[in-house]
């Protein structure tokens, strides 16, 4: 931080020196010129820094307006000459500089001629400056984006070897299942298999139906009746409605959401709950759970799936989605809604 101050700090006061040189031309004292110049430079500092940290990240670099901001940049340019000539106007007349000398005419033509020369070259070479930051930052961040994706796409070609197996090895338990008469058995072994390769492979795509997600929620709830027998008082429900059909989503978004819930909400030693919603009016998903809160569950136990589901949903749906994580006494309740793409 401070030697960046001493580089805004060396910057100004080069252009200061250069500016009073420029005006050297005036029939004054140096030490009057480097006043003058040291009195008006505020307003100079105000509009290119305006410039630099508003209309070109917002302009330029966010929208690629380039007509809004040829306009707008000629307007402060403008706003800068009438503030400028305003602000000498009161120097010069001024009690402190009765003796300067100088005669002063607002609407002199080569002042003003000069003057624009100095702010638009004083502004153009911070906006220069400035790009080349921008590039540079951003040339450093998308080559540190390349080196990690080819870093996980090599993990994921490694990681591809031991789910191969495992798939293999599932469906040959799920034929030993079928063989046994087992239908319960082998059903949940299928719905096993269907998940995680939905997690290992189809999670890569950028979207995927939504029904496809919310298949993998049902397959996940079959699943997990297999550690409960009818003695056991948990209720797990799934309520859907809405049209799905032709609605996408990004993969595996919802499912973090329903394991944080089995997994803190059931207890097979008393009664427990957990209410799974997801509803769909017209392009927008309503989506809830509701569990029942164990003793020793609170919500700073959401674990790294929910955080990594924080992140991504602020990646992929920035200002297209709320989402609320209470704690309603005796439940935990998620309320999530987001647009939907089609």
């Amino acid at each position: 931080m401070i030697q960046r101050i001493a580089k805004h700090v060396l910057f100004w006061a080069i252009i200061w020196l250069w500016t009073t040189m420029l005006w050297m031309n005036m029939d004054c004292e140096f030490s009057n010129l480097a006043l003058a110049s040291l009195f008006r430079m505020p307003l100079l500092m105000a509009a290119t820094y305006f410039n630099n940290y508003l209309l070109i990240p917002r302009y330029l670099v966010g929208q690629r307006n380039y007509l809004a901001y040829g306009g707008l940049f000629l307007l402060l340019v403008g706003i800068l000459w009438f503030l400028d000539r305003s602000w000498m106007l009161l120097w010069v007349f001024s009690a402190f500089m009765e003796d300067l000398g100088y005669n002063f005419y607002f609407f002199y033509y080569l002042p003003n001629v000069q003057n624009l020369f100095i702010f638009i070259s004083v502004m153009l070479f911070a906006a220069v400056i400035r790009f080349s930051r921008i590039w540079y930052e951003t040339e450093m961040t998308t080559r540190k984006l390349a080196a990690e994706k080819q870093a996980t796409e090599l993990a994921f070609l490694k990681a591809q070897v031991n789910p191969h197996f495992l798939f293999n090895t599932l469906n040959s338990l799920y034929a030993l299942a079928v063989e046994k008469n087992q239908e319960e058995l082998g059903q949940s072994i299928a719905s096993l298999a269907g998940m995680m390769r939905y997690l290992t492979y189809e999670s890569n795509a950028e979207k995927v139906p939504l029904r496809r997600e919310v298949d993998q929620i049902g397959g996940f709830i079959e699943i997990q009746h297999l550690r409960l027998s009818d003695d056991d008082d948990v209720i797990i429900s799934l309520n859907t409605q809405g049209e799905m059909d032709g609605k996408m989503i990004a993969p595996a978004i919802l499912i973090p959401f329903v394991e944080n819930a089995l997994k803190h909400g059931i207890d097979v030693t008393k009664r427990s709950m957990v209410k799974i919603e997801v509803i769909v009016e017209e392009k927008t998903l309503h989506f809830s759970t509701k569990n029942t809160k164990q003793t020793a569950t609170t919500l700073n136990q959401e674990g790294i799936g929910l955080e990594n589901v924080r992140k991504r949903l602020s990646l992929l749906y920035p200002e297209r989605h709320t989402l609320r994580i209470v704690d309603e006494g005796g439940y935990f309740s998620v309320h999530l809604t987001l647009t939907l793409d089609e």
